[in-house]
């Protein structure tokens, strides 16, 4: 199973708790389809909550464009 396939059980998995912890309903339903992916602070806060490893999530990385 690939890495965001996996993310996405897992954020299925764990929704109630993720919600009861601050997360918005509409970001998880993004994460859990597949549709966005976490930005790298909320990955470090799903690593401690959920308790698995940084590298099991997909993370967004932001660019920045040199004009």
């Amino acid at each position: 199973m690939k890495k965001q396939k996996k993310f996405q059980e897992k954020i299925k998995k764990n929704r109630k708790l993720l919600k009861s912890i601050g997360f918005d309903d509409a970001t998880l339903t993004l994460w859990s389809q597949g549709k966005t992916i976490p930005r790298r602070h909320h990955a470090l806060r799903l690593v401690e909550v959920l308790s698995i490893d940084i590298n099991s999530i997909p993370i967004r990385v932001r660019t920045s464009t040199i004009r």
